[in-house]
């Protein structure tokens, strides 16, 4: 097995995901709230109709690094996502 970091914006990431090519995640969220109708997605793509596709993490872990959120976890992948 090989592993690859991939850093990227929503659109990389997004495809990478619609593709199941993601198999764990290591993610920062910063204690900042931005929004708008124009905010920028962590993860873009095609998206799903309905929650029940959706993805969830397996063992998450969660830690606080310097005010900002770090979660950790594999990606559980349930018969009724579609990619």
């Amino acid at each position: 097995m090989t592993n690859v970091l991939i850093e990227g914006g929503g659109r990389l990431l997004g495809s990478l995901f619609d593709r199941q090519l993601i198999d764990e995640l290591h993610v920062f969220v910063a204690a900042k709230i931005i929004g708008g109708e124009e905010a920028r997605t962590p993860v873009a793509g095609v998206g799903l109709a309905e929650i029940p596709q959706a993805a969830s993490l397996e063992g998450p872990e969660i830690q606080i690094v310097d005010g900002d959120t770090y979660v950790r976890g594999r990606i559980g992948r349930g018969e009724t996502r579609q990619g």
